[in-house]
């Protein structure tokens, strides 16, 4: 029998941690934004420490990096689907135009290209600072969501040191533009319901805009918008507990209350404890069908017309130039959609939204009729147990080899289940809407794959990670609250093997140079050779 609910009168801002800590510990962790610079100066160091090594292309960066150089140098051949870089004076081996994605990612690539030069520190550095950024949005969503700083530390603090996210910060592709932006886009839409509706449009407005430029680098950001505007249209439709001067808005707003008074409030009886949802007062008054007409509107604008404007405004440097699109490469469609034939079949002629058209067509194409084979394809259930990691470089010499490879860190990753478990366990004990949107955020980055046409990479996992992540420092936040030393333990056992499994796989991740038993060590399935 669970114990009554205890209130918790006036929670802390600072959430303690258990047992007592040195002047210092406690005097940083007293103060956030100093414990946020610790989190940046922390991805800085390891995100940059030899991002430029080695200095030559990699991977897929034969491509993205490629293109993203060409486009800071405005070559329209970029853009042209029937061209390619074979045909150039001073053709590169292995290199090739990429157009199979939309060109936000490669357009940010050439800005640091621009900056920095067209070298591995170039077409690298505007990866690992958006990996930087990444950990901080993850820190900034942790404590949108729960308002609990232990809790978005660990979130933060687990993202930094997780491998795939780690070597996508260090190539130079696109993936962690779109990550970064998806990171921001949940943070706007978290911030936005913490206000009445109308006084919170701003952010859901920054929401979309986020989401625009998400789907400027990658397309699986659809999904990511389907499932914020699913949820913005839930709000307009079912305004249960909305108003403009709500009292559960605004004091949430002002208490800034603690992981305690928002996840659950402990109450121990017979070694269990009570998880209580907190008590949401009623508004003072409810919309009318006007005000939700109205909302719906402007949530179908800010979700759904600024990300597509965007979308679109990605190729304005492809508007701007001049193309010529032979009669033999006009052929785009139509594209079939069960008895609906959508499109011309022809390009008419050559113009910008010809080419627009023509451009995404072919990404389409591309992508629902790709079946050559690859060694690293991996099916996406394999991803949550990091099955098949993706190598990104291997170098040897007499004795000794230098890897990358995207492989995530198995003790965070071997985690993930547990977490979804225990994860769904705690929604259905504290009906937390909070929680259900991490998970939702999780499910609508990875389940889609199963549907896929075309062969997959671990990489396409990456969007997943952070709500996988977040959940991970969610049970991990409960679990250094329970009333039993023991778990309290664990939890921490298990942050520090998290710690050190980063620190044994490092050099496997971010290409060293190590004699090859040391190498061999890491191989602990057949799948990671």
């Amino acid at each position: 029998m669970l114990a009554e609910e205890r209130t918790l009168p006036n929670p802390p801002l600072v959430t303690p941690l258990a047992g007592e800590r040195p002047g210092l510990l406690r005097a940083i962790w007293e103060r956030e934004w100093l414990v946020v610079l610790l989190l940046a100066a922390w991805a800085t160091f390891i995100l940059f420490w030899r991002v430029d090594d080695p200095p030559k292309y990699i991977y897929d960066e034969v491509y993205h990096a490629f293109t993203g150089n060409l486009m800071a140098h405005n070559d329209p051949a970029v853009y042209e689907w029937w061209q390619s870089a074979n045909s150039l004076p001073n053709y590169i081996e292995g290199t090739q135009y990429e157009w199979t994605h939309p060109p936000l990612g490669k357009l940010i690539i050439g800005g640091s290209i621009w900056l920095f030069g067209n070298n591995s520190m170039g077409w690298r550095f505007a990866n690992a600072l958006f990996g930087v950024i990444c950990v901080l949005l993850m820190y900034a969503l942790a404590r949108a969501l729960f308002r609990d700083r232990l809790l978005a530390t660990l979130a933060a603090g687990l993202l930094s040191i997780e491998g795939l996210m780690f070597a996508e910060s260090r190539i130079g592709t696109n993936d962690i533009f779109q990550l970064a932006f998806l990171l921001a886009a949940f943070t706007c839409f978290v911030l936005a319901p913490r206000r009445s509706p109308w006084r919170g449009m701003g952010w859901l407005f920054a929401t979309g805009v986020f989401l625009g430029l998400a789907l400027g680098v990658k397309w699986p950001a659809l999904l990511s918008i389907v499932l914020i505007a699913a949820i913005a249209l839930l709000r307009g439709v079912w305004p249960a507990r909305q108003g403009a001067n709500s009292a559960a808005v605004v004091a949430e707003d002002n208490a800034l209350a603690d992981y305690a008074t928002l996840l659950h409030r402990e109450a121990r009886a017979e070694g269990d404890i009570a998880l209580v949802a907190p008590a949401v007062p009623e508004p003072a008054e409810r919309w009318g069908a006007l005000s939700r007409a109205a909302y719906l509107v402007a949530a179908f604008v800010a979700l759904i017309v600024i990300p597509a404007g965007l979308y679109v405004a990605s190729y304005l440097q492809m508007f701007l130039q001049r193309h010529d699109i032979p009669p033999e490469y006009a052929q785009v469609g139509p594209l079939k959609l069960g008895p609906l034939s959508l499109g011309p079949s022809t390009l008419p002629d050559s113009g910008w939204w010809s080419m627009f058209v023509g451009e995404n067509w072919q990404m389409w194409h591309y992508h629902t009729t790709l079946t050559a084979g690859h060694p690293y394809y991996s099916k996406w259930w394999q991803w949550l147990l990091d099955v098949r990691p993706v190598f990104y470089y291997v170098d040897r010499g007499d004795g000794w080899v230098a890897n990358t490879y995207n492989l995530g860190n198995p003790f965070l990753y071997w985690a993930f289940p547990f977490a979804i478990a225990l994860g769904c366990w705690l929604l259905w004990r504290t009906r937390d809407p909070w929680l259900g949107l991490v998970m939702g955020g999780f499910a609508i980055n990875w389940l889609p794959w199963s549907l896929s046409p075309r062969g997959m990479f671990f990489y396409h996992f990456l969007p997943a990670v952070p709500f996988l992540v977040l959940l991970v420092a969610y049970c991990l936040a409960w679990l250094w609250r329970h009333p039993s030393v023991r778990w309290q333990q664990i939890a921490r056992g298990y942050v520090v093997a998290v710690c050190v499994c980063f620190a044994f796989f490092y050099t496997q991740i971010a290409a060293w140079p190590v004699p090859e038993w040391w190498a061999t060590l890491h191989y602990w399935l057949p799948t990671w050779q």
